[in-house]
């Protein structure tokens, strides 16, 4: 072989390699680009993915604080209904107790009714025994008058016995108009004592 036809097929294998190289190296640059371009969609992907866990994160501290007002309200609630129950639990004792001083009111009224209804009745009694009083007084003043004449007659006739006997039935019948006096004044007192009562 000559030194021309060496050279010749050298060169061509180094073209050859040449092309080879070139099209490894377009091969790579593409493999490159791709790994370029998956590292950037990878880059993106992780720049989401991070932007949504700040966002969950930033939910999930909301949501937290949320939590954490729920539960304060829920105790509070639990408080005020303990308050409450125990508030109802008063006013149904104090219902319990208004009652029997309800019941005992009306007792008190009843008692008083009767008292009163009572009172009425002995009243009216009283005004009749005063009426009753007032009349055989009246009729005890007459028979008085009428004693007093016949002692005044028998005083003219000159019958000292008799005027004697006339004069002591006076005096009985004086004390006993004294004893009714009495009476029918502590009648009207009483009376208007039950009046009073009344009023």
């Amino acid at each position: 072989m000559t030194t021309d036809f060496k050279e010749e097929i050298k060169l061509k294998e180094n073209n050859k390699q040449i092309d080879n190289f070139k099209f490894e190296n377009i091969s790579l640059i593409k493999k490159l680009e791709i790994a370029e371009k998956r590292e950037l969609e990878a880059k993106m992907l992780e720049d989401k993915l991070r932007s949504e866990l700040h966002e969950l994160r930033l939910q999930w501290r909301q949501s937290v604080k949320e939590l954490e007002v729920l539960q304060k309200e829920l105790r509070e609630c639990k408080i005020s209904r303990q308050e409450m129950e125990s508030q109802l639990k008063r006013f149904e004792r104090e219902i319990i107790k208004y009652k029997g001083q309800i019941e005992a009111l009306e007792m008190d009224r009843r008692r008083v009714d009767a008292i009163i209804k009572q009172t009425t009745l002995e009243r009216n009694a009283l005004n009749k025994s005063l009426n009753t009083m007032e009349r055989e007084n009246s009729e005890l003043q007459k028979y008085c008058r009428s004693l007093q004449s016949q002692v005044e007659r028998l005083e003219q006739d000159g019958d000292e016995r008799a005027e004697q006997l006339f004069k002591r039935k006076i005096i009985n019948l004086e004390t006993e108009l004294t004893k009714i006096g009495q009476q029918s004044k502590q009648l009207e007192h009483l009376v208007q004592k039950e009046s009073s009562k009344l009023h």
